[in-house]
């Protein structure tokens, strides 16, 4: 991705409140692409399976321009709060891809009904449920003899729960061919280790005489078809929009040839798809954030045949984009994008979506639900509710939402602050939430580092319903590792109607002892312990000179509960790690033994 002034988006983007428009191809661009042919890969035959080495990224691709601080008209519509209470039931968190040489990470997830496949800048990875990692390759390994150049970013993954498959597409981009590409792939089952459907497929737009590359893509789709969108920068300058790369299902699933169709809208720009998880689409959306105060609905009509796109604004409560970047440890900063949607999912009617806001001297995710209705057939998209995650004294930023089968919505994000590095955090909202409202936060994985050694971050996260149950979210978020490097987590929890309670912290007093003496570790949970007490399990990672019981149980109603570190004498200085875990929540305190 790179870098392009906002003056040179201002004319194009600046939209306000109307009715419903429909957007045709641009004259000079063929609505149907040539036929493009599949190349399958059987990943099985990968060796090593996996290959975690780092590599020198062919260039740095930085953020795109960033998107003009365009207004629209204030209005005084209202957006809901978190809760003091959380909503949110960890089940499981297991690290995900490791840093790759690439900056910043990209990360995104694919749930199927037993393997998760995460992508990242530029790796794909296969893991099981239960955090075994299976396959680890590098895009360009994964995407050989396509005749793909050496510069491929920006991916994004989703699972195809009605035709159980994973779909993943990652970009090609040079200047120096002016060349603009689109590498897609398909499994050919709901088991990601083995056969693949690659394609190569066009990207580029000619508008005018000049060339344009597509960068920052959304995927979606529906029983029908995949849409994967994206902001067209010239190669050498000029914005030509947001285009809309339409793929047929029905011949990708077989590898067979396929014609793409693309569609453009001049005015656009970072365009999310929604991923549909039930089979009553007929159209595939997509979202934008539109000013300050809107939000620009597309539909893709008729996706499989003869595309089309339509579009509606809606408006929603006036913000304030972010300024400048989040706040983080050691005087570093966390990139938190101009404002643009990171993700979207559309389920029964009810499209979701997301995005970073500025918050007094912090920043803040805002969230959506729309009401699509029957629309573009008739009537308009509406806003059903929005909510604010934010606090007074910490950044929210990089949010990816999704919405489950009974209209639960969760989310996950990074926390952050001076003397919060990068955490990962999750939340969420039962339907008969107050509108608006979603849980108190739930800390899943701090970072092992404090001095990031970059300022880019994200660029987005993803957050996905276990096809299982259609209940359970899983998500994909970044920390910073002791190298001072990105690493990434793979998380799941569920979302409840009764306040979950979960470990919050450990800490140790004193945290330096002669060998010989014991200590005391607290443990302390978000709220007071349900009935029965709540268990917290205990261990050291060098029982030698620090030990500790197994456990600790915080009596009902209580909400912190103390246990002994006991330790041995030594001839030097050891530094031991307690930790402590509940409901997949794991939290670490150190203890120095001295001589």
């Amino acid at each position: 991705m790179k870098f392009y002034s906002s003056a040179l988006l201002f004319a194009a983007l600046f939209t306000s409140a109307v009715a419903q428009t429909t957007i045709l191809p641009a004259p000079d661009q063929a609505a149907k692409n040539p036929m493009e042919y599949s190349s399958p890969i059987d990943t099985t035959k990968f060796f090593p399976q996996i290959d975690r080495t780092l590599t020198t990224k062919p260039g740095r691709p930085s953020n795109p321009m960033q998107m003009p601080l365009l207004t629209s008209a204030i209005n005084d519509l209202k957006y809901g709060e978190m809760t003091s209470t959380p909503r949110t039931a960890i089940e499981r968190q297991f690290p995900g891809i490791g840093a790759t040489g690439w900056v910043p990470a990209d990360p995104d997830i694919a749930v199927g009904p037993n393997h998760i496949v995460s992508v990242v800048n530029s790796s794909i990875g296969f893991f099981t449920k239960t955090g075994t990692s299976q396959f680890q390759q590098q895009a360009s390994a994964f995407f050989t003899g396509l005749g793909a150049g050496t510069f491929i970013f920006d991916p994004k993954c989703f699972y195809d729960k009605a035709n159980g498959r994973y779909v993943l597409v990652i970009l090609e981009q040079s200047d120096t061919t002016q060349t603009s590409k689109l590498l897609f792939a398909v499994s050919d089952d709901n088991d990601p280790n083995g056969t693949w459907y690659r394609y190569r497929l066009e990207a580029r737009l000619t508008v005018g005489g000049v060339n344009y590359w597509l960068d920052y893509p959304g995927l979606g789709g529906n029983q029908n078809a995949y849409v994967v969108t994206g902001n067209m920068f010239g190669v050498t300058s000029g914005f030509a929009g947001a285009q809309f790369i339409v793929i047929p299902k029905t011949p990708v699933l077989t590898g067979a040839a396929v014609s793409t169709f693309s569609l453009r809208d001049s005015s656009g720009a970072s365009v999310q798809v929604a991923e549909a998880q039930d089979s009553t689409a007929t159209g595939i959306y997509a979202i934008s954030r539109s000013g300050t105060s809107n939000m620009k609905v597309y539909c893709v009509n008729n996706p499989s045949t003869a595309p089309t796109l339509s579009s509606a604004f809606v408006a929603v409560p006036t913000f304030t984009v972010p300024s400048g970047a989040a706040t983080s440890t050691s005087n570093r900063t966390l990139d938190a994008l101009d404002g643009r949607v990171m993700n979207a999912a559309w389920r029964g009617g009810k499209l979701v979506t997301s995005h970073c806001v500025q918050n007094g001297s912090f920043k803040s995710c805002r969230w959506y639900e729309l009401n699509t209705g029957s629309w573009p057939a008739s009537g308009l998209p509406t806003l059903t509710q929005s909510g604010q995650l934010g606090s007074t004294t910490e950044n929210y930023i990089c949010p990816a939402v999704a919405i489950n089968s009974v209209g639960s919505i969760g989310a996950i994000f990074t926390r952050c602050n001076t003397s919060i590095t990068a955490d990962v955090a999750v939340t969420g909202r039962v339907a008969s939430d107050a509108a608006g409202t979603m849980g108190a936060p739930q800390i899943l994985a701090t970072s092992a580092g404090n001095n990031y050694a970059s300022a880019r971050w994200g660029d987005y996260f993803g957050c996905d319903v276990d096809p299982l149950d259609d209940t359970k979210f899983w998500g994909v978020a970044m920390t910073v590792a002791s190298t001072n490097n990105w690493a990434t987590q793979i998380v799941s929890w569920n979302v409840v109607a009764a306040p979950v309670v979960n470990l919050s912290s450990v800490s140790i007093n004193p945290s330096t002892v002669r060998g010989g003496v014991s200590s005391t570790g607290t443990v302390t949970l978000s709220g007071p312990a349900p009935a029965g007490g709540a268990t917290v399990i205990l261990s050291s990672n060098n029982t030698s000179f620090a030990r500790v019981s197994g456990q600790v149980v915080v009596p009902q109603g209580a909400t912190s509960a103390t246990f002994i570190i006991n330790t041995s004498r030594t001839t030097t200085n050891r530094a031991v790690t307690i930790t402590a875990s509940r409901n997949g929540v794991t939290r670490t305190a150190n203890i120095t033994v001295t001589r």
